[in-house]
């Protein structure tokens, strides 16, 4: 059983010429339809290792830093800047689309499968077995009552809220209840997303990233998937 966050975010980057952009701004084989039933036809360009989503018709600029076009045909907001490109556009245009790079993670689930699911009485989460579960509670207890063991063969993961976009989560033993909360990548604002399995040791953090576009990352935030594998008491970054 796969678990993944979904509040999807947009925005940012891709590579090819400035040209070679205005050319594709069209219905050419780089173009895929998104939606014809809309009103207004969005269009998806896949152009080397990115992703970029816009209205049919809209202009823009692309640009290597330092070599900008002799003639700009869009209205020169910035929708993209970093230290090797730029990108101009108009900005009321893009609305909720945005451009996504090309991501691949060498780590699978199946890297990291655990044998012998837990098949008996889940126990309940044991508050006095972190200085911090008192604190969670409720999610916790919550967390627990409406899932069984959904990772790592005998752990629940248990999740919830901590601002815009972003997650907490806790690991309970569902052998002896004990809990986990104090994680590497957990700081004050927390991960976008995570993704699992029930009988896979491996966690993706920042999985929401990943939610849009198969093999494509949003590019804002400034994040990246990251992967971790369960040790037993905490997890140990390996991608």
């Amino acid at each position: 059983m796969r678990v993944l966050i979904l509040p999807i975010l947009f925005l940012f980057l891709f590579s090819c010429t400035n040209s070679a952009i205005k050319k594709n701004a069209g219905t050419d084989k780089h173009s895929i339809p998104r939606d014809t039933s809309t009103a207004v036809k969005d269009s998806v360009y896949r152009l080397g290792n990115f992703l970029f989503t816009g209205p049919a018709n809209m202009k823009f600029d692309y640009f290597k830093n330092g070599s900008p076009p002799s003639k700009f045909i869009s209205k020169g907001d910035t929708l993209y800047h970093d230290n090797e490109y730029t990108i101009l556009g108009n900005i009321k245009e893009l609305g909720g689309m945005g451009v996504y790079k090309k991501v691949t993670l060498k780590s699978k689930f199946s890297d990291y499968k655990v044998t012998g699911l837990y098949k008996g009485k889940p126990a309940p989460p044991d508050l006095k077995s972190d200085p911090n579960a008192r604190t969670w509670r409720t999610m916790l207890r919550q967390g627990c009552k409406g899932n069984d063991v959904n990772f790592a063969g005998h752990y629940t993961i248990v999740q919830w809220g901590c601002g815009l976009m972003c997650t907490q989560i806790g690991v309970v033993d569902r052998v002896n209840g004990h809990v986990y909360l104090d994680f590497p990548f957990q700081q004050e604002d927390g991960p976008y997303g995570v993704d699992f399995e029930e009988d896979s040791k491996m966690l993706i953090v920042n999985a929401t990233l990943l939610g849009d576009y198969e093999g494509y990352q949003a590019t804002f935030p400034s994040l990246n998937p990251e992967v971790f594998v369960w040790t037993g008491n905490n997890f140990k970054r390996v991608e």
